[in-house]
């Protein structure tokens, strides 16, 4: 059973967003979170993080109210290791460079303002990363670069707990980690005494949530239990939506045909009044009293009509609007079969042991640590020199036709879509590139936009567009973590468009679930 804290830990009442140039973010959220761990699900561009960041103190919301514990713990998506220290990645080293001035005869009130009641700040910070079972606790001093992915979150992680929060807010922990940096999540989730609030597409820690908050649609719900049973809600609530909108559009045939009736009556009706009054069987003021009836009586019906068509389309419209189409993005592939047993790639271990060698339409993962060198082998493929040169293997062969999406995707912010596809493709008949753009959602001036301007879902579609239909067409396909920073909606969108693909794959991915549903055949860990 879920557990429940007996005060609300989070509370927010009519909160919005917007940003300086008018675009709106999110707006009137209103949540309660008293769960052990929520989790905030929903596309990206949906102001998931954004959320985040005002619960942190990062950000503040251009109306409406919040209350939050004073003393929290953020983990930023985005949490660089480069040029940082283990001091840095703990977030004390203001504190212990003040206690180090302190020790050394300083005086400043302001330094002894930050050590007040962290007298022992560097013995903690030891026991805490003895706990989390980094080598090396005491040298706080160590380059972050060190760190394994799985180390490294591991002491932001123990950073966190220095502070002693009333709440942890973590956004998206387990991007770019190894299976030992998602394990460190995990445990720390599980252990957790603390309320978690966190933004995360990672299936395995959504179903360690205790409550899941959805951002869909300009609305914002809250579903108690964890993916699995939020998973289930929806697939119930789109059965009975998908049900009502077949009975509306059954009831709007229905009032369509019955207002064709009626007017084809009314006109049979029109003619014999016309015919009688020929026939001048009556006198002329009846005669003239009998249509005046017959109008104002044909005129209540043509409206009565009328309005219960117009009910009926404006009923199945809402209908309609309450079904979600995750199929709404697709795309056709170019010709991309491969001969069973056709030779893709060799790689050979510098140092002579034996050679590895693909064929199609084998779909390979690539498994290893972070700092394995997965990345490397797949740009050194690629044909990247540099990579080639740091790489532990040597490509003896490989295919000409190679696509590669890459983990970090570079697009020129001022170059437009229709500008990177065509460029891959400059042979091709500009209407059968516009098509498979409109099929990416890309349609009219949208092939206009200029890339600084797409969203990460966005960008993420354009450079697929680009390899998938390059010319020639890839028949050996390269994925690095592809599922990273993707909503889950589009990852799914990834994994039917794969379906499709018949050359072979090499992919790098910690996504279980993804590397599942693509159909992943071979394992090398590197």
């Amino acid at each position: 059973m879920a557990a429940n804290f007996f005060h609300s830990v989070v509370s927010t009442d009519h909160l919005s967003l917007t940003w300086p140039d008018g675009t709106q973010c999110f707006a009137e959220v209103s949540v309660d979170i008293n769960r052990r761990v929520t989790a905030i699900v929903g596309d990206n561009g949906s102001g998931k993080s954004s959320f985040l960041k005002i619960l942190a103190g990062e950000l503040m919301p251009s109306s409406g109210s919040f209350r939050v514990p004073e003393r929290r713990g953020y983990l930023p998506q985005h949490a660089s290791v480069e040029g940082h220290s283990v001091l840095d990645l703990l977030g004390i080293r203001d504190i212990v460079e003040a206690l180090e001035r302190i020790e050394s005869g300083g005086v400043d009130e302001h330094d002894f303002e930050l050590v007040e009641g962290h007298w022992d700040i560097r013995e903690h910070a030891e026991t805490v990363l003895s706990d989390a079972g980094i080598s090396e606790p005491k040298n706080l001093s160590r380059a972050a670069q060190s760190l394994s992915g799985g180390e490294a979150v591991k002491v932001a992680l123990a950073g966190l707990q220095l502070r002693t929060p009333e709440l942890y807010v973590l956004d998206e922990p387990t991007n770019n980690l190894d299976r030992a940096g998602r394990e460190a999540v995990y445990e720390f989730l599980a252990r957790s005494t603390v309320p978690v609030v966190v933004v995360s597409h990672d299936r395995e820690l959504l179903n360690m949530a205790d409550e899941i908050i959805e951002f869909f649609a300009g609305r914002v719900r809250s579903f108690p239990g964890n993916y699995s049973a939020y998973e289930s809600v929806i697939a119930r609530e789109q059965d009975k939506a998908v049900q009502a909108w077949t009975e509306a559009r059954s009831q709007r045939k229905q009032a369509v045909r019955k207002r064709q009736e009626m007017e084809t009556r009314l006109a049979r009706d029109a003619r014999r009044g016309k015919k009688f009054a020929a026939s001048k069987r009556k006198p002329g003021m009846a005669m003239g009293l009998d249509k005046q009836r017959s109008e104002r009586s044909a005129a209540r019906r043509h409206s009565s009509h009328a309005a219960s068509v117009e009910d009926a389309r404006r009923e199945e419209a809402e209908a309609q609007l309450r079904i979600r189409d995750d199929a709404s993005v697709f795309l056709h592939l170019p010709e991309s079969r491969l001969p069973q047993g056709t030779k893709v790639v060799e790689l050979t271990p510098r140092g002579g042991e034996r050679s590895l060698i693909v064929t199609g339409p084998e779909r390979l993962r690539l498994g290893g640590a972070n700092g394995s060198g997965k990345t490397t082998l797949l740009r050194t493929i690629a044909g990247d020199a540099d990579a080639a040169a740091r790489s532990n293997f040597q490509v003896a062969y490989a295919l000409s036709d190679i696509g590669f999406v890459r983990q970090l995707i570079t697009l020129p912010a001022e170059n437009t879509v229709w500008d990177v596809v065509r460029a891959a493709n400059p042979e091709a008949d500009p209407q059968w590139l516009r098509d498979h753009l409109a099929q990416l959602l890309f349609v009219n001036d949208d092939v206009s936009k200029k890339c600084g301007e797409l969203s990460g879902g966005e960008r993420f579609r354009v450079e697929v567009a680009r390899t998938l239909l390059a010319q020639p067409a890839p028949r050996l396909l390269l994925l690095d973590e592809p599922t990273n920073n993707l909503d889950l909606s589009t990852v799914q969108w990834l994994v039917e468009t794969l379906a499709g693909f018949e050359g072979a794959l090499i992919v790098v991915s910690h996504d279980e679930k993804f590397c599942e549903d693509i159909g992943l055949e071979g394992w090398v860990d590197l």
